[in-house]
């Protein structure tokens, strides 16, 4: 009997379970044209069959997001601080994707995921959802579990959301997720699981009680580690996750933390460490679970993070992305070059994947390869058949982002990348090794020092291939390159919805709700009806 679809978050991970409950065969003759938007138009092989690629059981469907995981944080990248064995292990199984990107924050990689879409067409390109901010992904937009769910499956979260939680028809189990075990904001402490925000109203600091079983708010689990008990919940659907916290975010166990105290003499980094470590301990515990019980060979796995890590003292942390440039928030390869593998051992051969790929792709990859229509509104492109055959289209350019707000935007071409404004005054637009040497086997080979370039009195080029690490500037080598890439902008602009953001207000305090983060939306309506 299989067991039911999941999907999981986490600070340092996300996972995302879905499996069949009923062998639904799809139409094996129906195609489907993605829309290439402003993109360069794709050849009629654009136009993708969808059919099944297995004749067995549809497969299980797992995906991992690591939150706030820097490049240099795995040992899988050369790391010989932290060490993370089984995170290893799934690249060594499966295709680790080399050329693979997210967002440069939470929410809107989430939403990519969760849509196949940028987030300018979804109004989340724009900063991450705060507590008492009564906004979120739009409830007209139709999400994984819900294409899933045509198909057959059925699909769970545990741990993280921040999708949206000011009212109801926001929230994962009012958008196809059969059930949510986790927490709904950004952050959560890792033992009394209560969310604190600051007010920008008030100035006061919002705190309240941020665990939950789909609607009913969860006091069992104070003083119990978060990865433990999401561990416990997760392991019988074959997920584990972790959380992260505004105040506090280096938050470990001590058997962790005792771990490195002799190896890393930086605390922050330290903590962190042991984080990461918890993080992979569960990753390794999920894995035995789809191996043990048989689903290895019908499963369908995706690891990646949501973001790069915070650096240079942002959020408290000790991540590091070196020797990536910047740092999450910002459009520089180290918040947006993501950490991504596919795991099908019973599916697809092991190696590895040097094309183009975004978190956006993730879900119509997954459509294809359950049999299932792409929609043409996504931006995201099927990479399934490149896995499989090496056939097929494949991403040659992508739009990182547009912020008409923060007056930042940055898109890729081919191997050239050129990107435009700073964000925080270029607070986090350097390189931050970490404090003590991280790296034995660079899997990035930095170019060297050329022309320096910020982004803020005019756009930047680089050429990716031979400059990872974005330092030499070639802006002024190549006008054409920056004239394609600037008419790509343009037109992406023109197709933008507005940011969904909202001010924070003092209707969401949790103290109105005996201090419990409530979809205080669904009360104020209740009182303008009465």
């Amino acid at each position: 009997m299989m067991p039911d679809n999941q999907y999981i978050e986490v600070l340092l991970l996300t996972l995302i379970w879905c499996i069949s409950v009923d062998a639904l065969q799809p139409d094996s003759d129906r195609k489907i044209e993605l829309n290439p938007l402003c993109h360069a138009p794709y050849p009629k092989s654009r136009s993708i069959e969808t059919q099944r690629t297995t004749n067995v059981s549809p497969p299980n469907i797992i995906i991992i997001v690591i939150d706030d995981l820097g490049w240099d944080d795995i040992s899988l990248h050369g790391s010989q601080q932290i060490l993370t064995p089984n995170i290893d292990q799934i690249a060594k199984e499966g295709v680790l994707l080399e050329n693979y990107y997210t967002q440069a924050i939470c929410t809107p990689s989430r939403g990519a995921l969760m849509t196949g879409m940028y987030p300018i067409h979804l109004g989340l390109q724009h900063d991450v959802i705060a507590g008492a901010q009564p906004w979120g992904l739009p409830a007209e937009f139709k999400i994984m579990p819900q294409y899933l769910e045509g198909a057959g499956y059925e699909s769970h979260i545990v741990g993280k959301w921040h999708l949206g939680h000011s009212r109801s028809e926001l929230l994962p189990t009012q958008r196809g997720f059969k059930t949510h075990f986790g927490f709904r904001l950004g952050h959560s402490d890792y033992y009394n699981h209560w969310g604190s925000e600051s007010s920008l109203v008030s100035g006061e600091l919002y705190k309240g009680l941020d665990l939950w079983t789909n609607q009913l708010p969860e006091q069992r689990f104070h003083g119990k580690y978060a990865n433990d008990i999401f561990t416990k919940r997760a392991i019988n659907i074959l997920e584990a996750v972790h959380v992260a916290n505004s105040e506090a975010p280096l938050q470990a166990p001590l058997a962790f933390i005792d771990k490195y105290n002799a190896k890393i003499l930086d605390e922050k980094r330290r903590h962190y460490a042991a984080m990461v470590s918890a993080m992979d301990s569960s990753v390794g515990d999920l894995m035995k679970a789809v191996k043990d019980n048989g689903y290895a060979q019908n499963t369908i796995l995706f690891f990646t993070n949501d973001n790069g890590g915070p650096t240079n003292g942002m959020a408290n942390s000790g991540s590091s992305n070196h020797p990536l440039r910047g740092s999450k928030y910002t459009l520089w390869e180290g918040g947006v070059r993501g950490i991504g593998i596919v795991w099908a051992p019973g599916l697809l051969n092991k190696g590895k994947y040097t094309k183009l790929v975004h978190i956006s792709d993730i879900l119509p990859t997954v459509l294809q390869a359950i049999g299932q229509p792409i929609p043409l509104e996504f931006d995201g492109i099927s990479f399934w058949d490149q896995l499989r055959t090496a056939t097929g289209d494949h991403r040659t350019e992508l739009l990182h982002n547009v912020d008409t707000v923060w007056g930042t935007s940055a898109y890729r071409l081919g191997d050239f990348k050129l990107i435009s404004g700073i964000w925080d005054g270029g607070r986090y637009d350097g390189w931050y090794p970490t404090v003590e040497a991280t790296s034995f086997k660079r899997t990035v080979k930095c170019a060297g020092n050329g022309t320096y370039c910020n982004g803020a009195n005019r756009p930047c080029l680089y050429n990716l291939r031979e400059d990872p690490c974005e330092q030499n500037d070639v802006f002024d080598e190549h006008p054409d390159i920056v004239k394609a890439i600037t008419t790509k902008i343009r037109c992406y602009a023109k197709t933008m919805r507005p940011i969904e953001n909202r001010p924070n207000t003092n209707a969401a305090d949790p103290a109105n709700f005996n201090f419990i983060w409530m979809p205080w939306e669904d009360y104020t309506m209740l009182d303008s009806i009465r």
